[in-house]
């Protein structure tokens, strides 16, 4: 009786855990229902067992669920759910395995890197030994594939614990500020996958969000507008960082370090656009020579670098890729190598000179187009395509430009023009042809589009396909947020646009959006692509996160310029520009 008394406790008390960890539980070991009657008595003991039955059943069908896809674990939970006229049996299977099922799905949600990592222990990182750039981008690119390959509904770049004590050191005012910038800077640039990188950026926040708030409770003396500002403030660094990493970094830096990497900066980028962007894969193999890394991680440490430069120096990056191109192009030019020099169109006069020109570009461009394609692995006949067009039209914008330069310089200094313009014509000099209308700035707004008149209410015109609209950025949006507000116009701009009234499912957009497993960055809302209100359809694949500012604007700048218009009318070109 005493060993059937310690079997039964044992095994109430332990046979679920083993069971859901190992996927059953030792022979021999198992009691019966025998045992919990001898043990318990015939009532209590019928109850006993029965309950120990359906727990340790939860068990088995949590071991045999726990590695599967989330996806799979749905499928087997509607292929399992009883029907009509089921029997007893079958109803309390499913309730089993639907129980087991949410509790997989629940500690997925809790700490998903945790989860996988407890799923495949000897493949997952340690994240107490993760120490150098390269072991952090390498764990995260395992959890967040494991995370992935399971179909999770929340993915995160690293557990829990992890971000927690990030997020402390980065709000820990004994901390020099400085320090603290470069340590999180460090750490996201590290981080070469964008998606993954503002995740960790989020995790961060919440983590930190978290601490600021226990200490404003610690201390009364902390009011509420000096915790949301403080809030604010976090908000706004992370969310600079996550998009930023490598120039924050900069920024944070010690001044005497800022030339140095700027000139490295400089010279790297010109190089990229002068080798048609195969700098780094030159450089990879020449280091390849006197390194035990393989060509493969010497080229990935190259391209990051390239990406932290172009990251470093904004807009000035790309002046440098294009200084480069120019100067590998110019050379070749001026050696008789490309279609324009080879053919002397630069000497040619007139019409005959511009679609000379026009037409030699256009190779040009075709033949650029093409190496490039061939050198970065991309499709030939296309971007030989597009190297023409964009050398033809670029060399008749450049005249075209160049042309009205010429008569703008004339005027300021009070002089004719002598020589013709590129297409044949000569440039106006009658200064009475170049008076400026005192009223034409008069309340004026400049739309995207460079030379259009405003559409909509401020300054309606009605094209044949309908009445545009024009809409404003706002004052303070940074340029990532007036890029966002571009994107958007440019999506509407590729849709049929038809005022109609908005009709919106009773669940928000967010919750289904994000129950489909797609994540939403902080500091975005959920964004109909194609507006409700101009036709677009109630559904995820309609829907993107958008920065919540844009979001919150646009759609009412919409709103109030449609809200007059009949339903079934046809929107035409829709602009944006400052106000």
């Amino acid at each position: 009786m005493i060993g059937a008394n310690a079997r039964v406790m044992l095994a109430e008390q332990n046979a679920p855990a083993v069971i859901a960890v190992t996927g059953k539980y030792p022979e021999g070991e198992k009691p019966t229902a025998q045992d919990f009657v001898n043990v318990y008595g015939a009532d209590e003991g019928s109850n006993r067992f029965e309950h120990f039955r359906i727990t340790t059943s939860a068990a088995k069908a949590y071991s045999d669920m726990h590695a599967a896809s989330n996806q799979a674990i749905h499928a087997e939970l509607l292929h399992s759910r009883p029907g009509p006229g089921s029997s007893l049996e079958v109803s309390e299977r499913y309730e089993v395995k639907a129980g087991a099922a949410q509790l997989i799905i629940a500690a997925r949600n809790a700490d998903p890197v945790a989860y996988v990592g407890n799923l495949f222990p000897g493949d997952a990182p340690d994240w107490s030994k993760v120490k150098t750039p390269q072991e952090f981008q390498a764990a995260i690119n395992w959890v967040w594939a494991a995370q992935k390959r399971l179909g999770f509904s929340r993915t995160l770049a690293v557990p829990q614990n992890f971000s927690d004590s990030l997020g402390a050191r980065y709000v820990d005012e004994s901390v020099p500020l400085q320090q603290r910038t470069i340590e999180l800077s460090e750490t996201l640039k590290a981080i070469r996958n964008p998606e993954a990188r503002f995740t960790f950026a989020g995790q961060v926040f919440q983590s930190a969000l978290a601490r600021i708030r226990q200490n404003a409770a610690d201390n009364p003396k902390i009011s509420p507008a000096e915790l949301e500002a403080q809030e604010k403030a976090l908000q706004v660094n992370l969310l600079q960082m996550a998009e930023h990493p490598a120039r924050v970094r900069f920024d944070a830096g010690s001044w005497w370090q800022k030339p140095l990497a700027a000139a490295n900066d400089t010279v790297r980028l010109i190089a990229n656009g002068a080798t048609f962007g195969q700098a780094d894969k030159f450089s990879a193999g020449m280091n390849s020579l006197f390194s035990d890394k393989s060509y493969d991680e010497l080229q990935a440490a190259e391209q990051a670098e390239t990406e932290d430069a172009n990251d470093r120096a904004g807009s000035a990056g790309i002046a440098a890729n294009l200084l480069g191109a120019f100067a590998s192009g110019h050379g070749f030019q001026s050696a008789g190598l490309t279609f324009t020099g080879k053919l002397g169109a630069e000497a040619l006069e007139g019409l005959p000179g511009f679609l000379a020109r026009s037409t030699t570009a256009a190779a040009d461009g075709a033949m650029f187009g093409g190496v490039d394609a061939a050198l970065n692995g991309r499709d030939i006949v296309r971007e030989m395509g597009s190297g023409a067009l964009l050398g033809a039209g670029g060399n008749a914008l450049a005249e075209g430009l160049g042309a009205i330069g010429r008569k703008v310089v004339a005027k300021i200094a009070g002089r004719p023009i002598d020589a013709k313009s590129s297409f044949g014509t000569d440039v106006e000099t009658d200064a009475s042809s170049y008076r400026a209308d005192p009223k034409a700035n008069e309340n004026s707004t400049l739309p995207r589009d460079a030379g259009e008149a405003p559409l909509g209410p401020e300054g309606a015109t009605n094209a044949s396909d309908g009445p545009g609209l024009h809409l404003f950025y706002m004052p303070h949006w940074t340029d990532a947020q007036r890029l966002a507000a571009d994107l958007k116009v440019a999506a509407l701009n590729a849709v049929e646009k038809i005022v109609t009234p908005s009709t919106r499912a009773t669940t928000s957009a967010s919750v289904r959006y994000k129950a489909e497993g797609n994540e939403v960055p902080i500091g975005h809302d959920v964004d109909h692509v194609h507006d409700l209100q101009l036709g677009g359809a109630e559904a995820t694949h309609n829907m993107a996160p958008l920065d919540s500012s844009v979001n919150r604007s646009l759609g009412p700048q919409i709103y109030h310029q449609i809200k007059h218009l009949p339903h079934g009318t046809r929107i035409g070109k829709v602009t944006i520009g400052d106000r």
